[in-house]
């Protein structure tokens, strides 16, 4: 909310984004950190997934509108590479073991899960768009898709 403060007003939109991030951070996580490395990684995730949101989604012109791959995505990711340094016991985290080491094996099943979901996407992908297709036709979007999918008149035209 206060990276969104607008006009000396609070934005209620940062507000919720910034609490979903958070949480979304906080889920890989949550077993393993302490309530200071808990609220380090949701303080990261606000600040890194407001840039995702914003910034990033502006300069590739990505559609986002719920901003589901910069909240959830970035955010699960910030928690994943973050609890290599706070859930160490040295920061208050429950794992006995070195930064340098979790760090490795939290970059790779990031990676490795990274690329099995780009795989695994583009195969359905392509067997939806075999089997049913990917879009509708321009004559169906422009006669609207509840009339032309449902055969469903739209509530204004009923009145």
């Amino acid at each position: 909310m206060a990276l969104d403060w607008k006009e000396n007003k609070p934005n209620s939109l940062g507000l919720i984004t910034g609490s979903i991030a958070g949480l979304a951070a906080i889920t890989p996580a949550a077993g393993f950190v302490g309530v200071n490395g808990a609220f380090a990684i949701g303080f990261a995730s606000a600040v890194i997934c407001r840039f995702f949101s914003t910034a990033i989604k502006a300069k590739f012109g990505y559609d986002d509108s719920l901003d589901v791959f910069g909240v959830h995505g970035v955010g699960g990711y910030v928690g994943t590479l973050l609890l290599s340094v706070f859930g160490t016991t040295a920061f208050g985290g429950n794992q006995a073991i070195a930064v340098a080491t979790l760090a490795k094996a939290q970059f790779l099943a990031a990676g490795y899960t990274t690329v099995y979901t780009l795989v695994v996407t583009f195969a359905l992908l392509k067997l939806t768009d075999a089997l049913v297709g990917l879009r509708a036709s321009d004559a169906d979007e422009t006669k609207g898709l509840d009339q032309a999918e449902f055969g469903e008149e739209a509530y204004l035209h009923s009145i």
